[in-house]
């Protein structure tokens, strides 16, 4: 797996999104961190809260495995949902 990071931002959201770790919702005016990437050949774009992307970051640390279910998780945890 091979991952190449393009940009991340942190934007503050004009309208609603789904946290790819948790899929709870980002509110409109939450500040939130978004990715763009291109993952094994593939471009993806993502949003996180910024607690589930510190949370995405100590699993990796932890497991060292790039790929994890989408919305799998509580907010701010690696516990699964």
């Amino acid at each position: 797996m091979n991952v190449t990071y393009l940009r991340e931002t942190t934007p503050v959201a004009r309208k609603f999104y789904a946290c790819i770790w948790c899929q709870e919702i980002i509110q409109k005016g939450e500040k939130h961190v978004h990715q763009t990437s291109i993952y094994d050949g593939g471009f993806q774009d993502q949003r996180w809260h910024p607690e589930c992307l510190a949370a995405m970051h100590r699993d990796y640390a932890e497991n060292h495995e790039e790929e994890f279910p989408p919305h799998a998780f509580k907010r701010g945890t690696n516990e699964e949902a």
